[in-house]
């Protein structure tokens, strides 16, 4: 049974964190200590946005897809019905499960790993979407607990996601927006050692995401040398237990944890997918594309400087 009785981290999320810091790295989203884009990286995901609309309105195959793990899949399952119920989301565009229970970011880094060999190429056969029709994919992914110390667990998941990001362009060639998270709270767990390990694993997201805004050629996402998607954070669901977090986000032991007080259990799925829909509703890099309408969220005018946030 879940361990509803392990005491909290008393870590706060990395949105909640701000310009702090956490070991000497400072928390945030994004740079700065912000959770909001910097303004030429959202431009340039607003841009891309707008392309993927024109394709959309000129009748192109459209998928969004997600790719992750078992606890990713449980999420999936309840944005799925939130995404079906809006009454402005574009339901022409297919979404496509790309889960696999135990696959980690090692595995998506390995364009020769099973799941991109067998796997992937059998579920879009099974929902008969060409690898084509993917262009934009949702990304939630870590690396086994190793024995390495923070950082150097999240700086290996930073360089998984790399060439994870670089296989998902190239198995996918017409996918243009990835958007990533790390995990929820896993402090509640049977298995020891998960906590503060998941948190520490959003720094590896934060970080993979800071080098493509820096420019870095091996996530360049535009021009004749696109080897990436453009990236972003959508959904981050990590709160420290059942102690709510700036938005109200909570989880709390046993109703959001299945058994193994690891995996989400309904209830807890629903408040994860609720945060990833919301992030999606409130990002005119999202929004544009899965929307019919300006409609359904976000804050100021038509085209803001950056993205709302903290």
């Amino acid at each position: 049974m879940a361990n509803c009785g392990n005491p909290l981290t008393g870590l706060l999320p990395i949105n909640d964190l701000g310009a702090g810091t956490y070991l000497g790295f400072q928390g945030g989203l994004y740079s700065g200590g912000l959770n909001r884009l910097p303004a030429p990286h959202d431009q340039a995901g607003r841009i891309i946005a707008a392309d993927l609309a024109a394709d959309l309105d000129a009748g192109q195959p459209f998928a969004f897809a997600v790719i992750g793990f078992s606890g990713t899949n449980r999420v999936w399952n309840e944005f799925e019905p939130l995404w079906n119920a809006h009454p402005h989301t574009q339901k022409a565009i297919k979404l496509l499960n790309l889960c696999l229970a135990g696959t980690s970011a090692d595995d998506l880094a390995n364009l020769s790993s099973p799941y991109w060999t067998g796997f992937v190429p059998g579920a879009l056969l099974t929902a008969q979407v060409p690898a084509g029709a993917v262009r934009v994919v949702w990304v939630q992914t870590s690396v086994p607990p190793p024995p390495t110390a923070f950082p150097g667990h999240a700086q290996a998941l930073q360089a998984y996601l790399v060439s994870a990001l670089q296989n998902i362009k190239s198995f996918f060639p017409n996918c243009r927006i990835a958007y990533l998270t790390s995990g929820h709270y896993h402090g509640y767990a049977n298995t020891t050692g998960l906590e503060p390990y998941v948190y520490e694993q959003a720094f590896g997201v934060k970080w993979v995401i800071e080098q493509q805004i820096s420019g870095d050629p091996v996530l360049a996402f535009h021009g004749p040398s696109r080897v990436s998607p453009w990236i972003a954070w959508a959904g981050y669901p990590w709160t420290d237990g059942d102690t709510p977090r700036f938005d109200g986000l909570f989880m709390e032991c046993p109703a959001d944890f299945i058994a193994d007080g690891s995996h989400p259990s309904t209830a807890g799925s629903i408040k994860c997918a609720s945060v990833l829909f919301n992030d999606l509703l409130d990002d005119w890099t999202a929004k544009t594309w899965m929307l019919d309408g300006p409609v359904g969220g976000g804050a100021g005018d038509p085209i803001p400087p950056t993205q709302t946030g903290n």
